[in-house]
């Protein structure tokens, strides 16, 4: 019932289910449940860099780099923060490093770091062309053409020096290169249309790669920056508007129907992004549709999607992720911030972080339905002094169009144990709707569920 994930679709008789800001986990043999709701991670503020959005953060071993509006940081564990340079473009950043050099492109100019000479450049050889988007293998930093179907590479471990004839180009159908990631010791050439993989042949004229016979696909990217490498494989939006998984040569459709259903409803998400985030071993793809004000995260381990919304927006504020400094850090669209995630924090930023899930629709062949009993599972020992923990809860009986005045229960208080909420006698109904929310800044991971129900005449 509750515990479930979005499958949402806009016909609200089809499916109502909506999971935001819970997420839903498998429990060890011998658990209350097979499976639980558990509470998104909240976000508190670690500190604040620059003036302007956090755009880009790079963990490059063990240092942290920040792009703050149109400017690069660098961050101690200690929340130091040391001006390295200033961009002169607005353009949104894409930012990698090789061994000692960071760097940023942002689809018109190029911009190092060097760790060794501590000297913030622009690069200006002539051989280096605008691109938006970059990775590193085998010493080399390989950068998409903006705009063409080419890729050209640095010298080795050299992010200012480049080669004129040190370039190629996508062979399937002339496409145009959206981003390059390195993955699996192959570099990924992503283009509007198609994908193909190049491997280090180790040749000495031009760039060291060649095609991957055979392995190219058919599917490209409709957002470049939607694309993430990752331990599991890469993530991507599909130039078909469908969410894809890309383990092996095949991409995997990874979309539910109804979240098909939406997207491909959405006539231009080329700005859509994505990144990877790892909590507690746990690995999500979070994927943002700014425009349209909405995000989706995908649960590989559980094949299952949530939503996260950040209160009042619509779309979850996390610009991007890093783990360092032994904690989870998320930048923020809305501000200057850095974020801590914390399984702890029942809040963002101060403000509200609101769990909300809806249910299935509910019905049997159009009988008559009586809903006698309802009992929710909360657990133990995790209110905070002073707050009145509380679960919202209402209904519609008209696909979800309206829903009725909520009933509220009270979860517990500071030291309460395991907490049993039960609704008793709620109507009947041919076809209902739940509608389960908190946001009370408390554990509000949903450990068992039990509905009572009986089905009478028509």
């Amino acid at each position: 019932m509750f515990i479930g994930n979005s499958v949402k679709d806009d016909d609200l008789a089809l499916t109502a289910q909506e999971t935001v800001n819970w997420y839903i986990e498998s429990q060890k043999e011998g658990a209350r449940n097979s499976k639980a709701l558990i509470g998104a991670q909240g976000t508190s503020g670690w500190t604040t860099v620059g003036t302007g959005a956090i755009r880009a953060i790079l963990n490059h071993n063990e240092t942290f780099y920040v792009v703050s509006g149109i400017s690069l940081y660098r961050v101690a564990s200690d929340k130091t923060v040391t001006l390295l340079g200033t961009f002169d473009e607005s353009n949104q950043p894409y930012i990698s490093a090789n061994l000692t050099q960071v760097i940023v492109v942002n689809g018109v100019s190029g911009y190092v770091w060097d760790e060794v000479t501590e000297l913030f450049t622009k690069i200006n050889d002539v051989a280096f062309y605008p691109s938006s988007t970059v990775c590193y293998q085998d010493g080399y930093l390989i950068f998409g053409r903006e705009g063409t179907g080419q890729f050209f590479v640095s010298a080795i471990d050299d992010a200012l020096t480049y080669n004129a004839l040190d370039f190629d180009e996508a062979t399937l159908r002339g496409d145009i290169i959206q981003a390059v990631v390195s993955d699996t010791r192959n570099v990924w050439l992503f283009g509007t249309r198609t994908i193909e993989p190049w491997t280090n042949s180790g040749q000495t004229t031009g760039v060291p790669f060649t095609p991957l016979k055979g392995a190219a696909s058919l599917r490209g990217t409709a957002a470049g920056r939607s694309v993430v490498s990752s331990q599991l494989g890469i993530f991507f939006l599909g130039d078909d508007h469908n969410v894809y998984w890309l383990n092996g040569y095949t991409p995997k459709n990874i979309s539910t129907d109804a979240q098909a259903k939406e997207l491909t409803g959405y006539a231009d998400l080329s700005d859509a992004y994505g990144f990877m985030m790892n909590i507690d071993g746990h690995w999500f793809y979070v994927l943002t549709l700014p425009t349209q004000k909405r995000t989706f995260v995908y649960d590989p381990d559980e094949d299952a999607w949530h939503n996260r919304e950040s209160y009042g927006l619509g779309y979850w504020r996390a610009s991007c992720y890093e783990s360092i400094f032994g904690i989870n850090i998320v930048g923020d669209t809305e501000s200057n911030k850095l974020g801590k995630l914390d399984r702890s924090v029942y809040q963002e930023y101060g403000g509200h972080w609101v769990a909300r899930r809806v249910s299935g629709v509910f019905a049997a062949k159009n009988k008559l339905v009586s809903a006698n009993r309802l009992e929710l599972t909360f657990p133990s020992g995790q209110v905070p002094q002073n707050i009145t923990h509380q679960a919202r809860l209402r209904w519609s009986d008209n696909k979800g169009l309206t829903y009725g005045n909520p009933m509220i229960k009270t979860i517990g208080t500071a030291g309460a144990g395991n907490q049993r909420l039960v609704w008793w006698s709620m109507g009947s109904f041919r076809q209902r709707t739940y509608e389960l929310s908190i946001s009370t800044p408390a554990n509000r991971d949903l450990i068992d569920e039990d509905f009572l129900y009986e089905i009478g005449g028509l």
